[in-house]
């Protein structure tokens, strides 16, 4: 795994797609189904949401026609998190993601964490591109 901090985000145009705050009624069980279309099938427990650190309100979901891709992120010790983050394989490279990451990082600059992380697979080319892009930077931090 790489570990990437954000050093200054990178201005980010809007798009054609809703951003919607997480709602645990309506939401719950999407974010399982999305996830398995985003990582290809991976399946993840119906409990994803009962851990320490979860904070439902910095849960973003994207919707175009249907919801599209999701955030997770959250206070971790004394900096901000993105935990995951994925756009279903035919909205990819459109800018979606940037919009995701955009929002989870306006609610932690929100709750008062400067410095933000985020952990990615060192064969994710295309994630750690995608991080440079938007003004992350490797680092050993956290």
């Amino acid at each position: 795994m790489i570990r990437f901090k954000l050093e200054e985000l990178i201005e980010i145009e809007d798009r054609d797609v809703s951003i919607i705050k997480y709602d645990e009624t309506l939401h719950h069980d999407i974010i399982p189904i999305l996830y398995a279309k985003g990582f290809h099938d991976k399946k993840w427990e119906d409990t994803w949401d009962d851990i320490d650190e979860f904070d439902k309100n910095g849960v973003f979901l994207l919707k175009k026609e249907e919801y599209i891709g999701f955030i997770i992120s959250f206070r971790r010790k004394d900096y901000g998190y993105i935990s995951v983050l994925t756009v279903l394989p035919g909205y990819r490279r459109k800018g979606y993601a940037k919009l995701l990451i955009k929002e989870a990082v306006k609610y932690l600059h929100s709750i008062s964490l400067k410095d933000i992380y985020l952990d990615v697979k060192k064969d994710n080319i295309e994630a750690i591109s995608l991080y440079k892009k938007l003004g992350f930077k490797e680092s050993e931090d956290a």
